[in-house]
């Protein structure tokens, strides 16, 4: 979970992948999240949540030209391809 000043998270396991039975994220994690959060928090004031702002509308293409490339790629594929690009040099 997260706050405006922290961000954690709890996990309960074993790590040799034997299963934990008898705990679920809204019974002991969730207690031991909220106790680590309030004693951080202590002597912090509350302030609320910073609020992303609002992305505009798409606008959706309406003509098949202005969808596609003259090679027929649209331009979801061209922008996943450039990210692949750049990350990994695939071209």
């Amino acid at each position: 979970g997260f706050t405006a000043d922290y961000v954690a998270g709890v996990w309960m396991g074993y790590d040799d992948n034997t299963p934990l039975t008898g705990v679920g994220g809204g019974g002991l994690p969730a207690e031991i999240w909220k106790e680590t959060m309030s004693r951080v928090h202590k002597h912090l004031p509350a302030r609320p949540l910073p609020m992303a702002t609002v992305a505009p509308q798409p606008q959706v293409a309406t003509e098949r030209s202005q969808r596609q490339n003259r090679s027929g790629q649209n331009a979801v594929d061209r922008v996943i391809l450039n990210v692949l690009d750049e990350l990994f040099g695939l071209r």
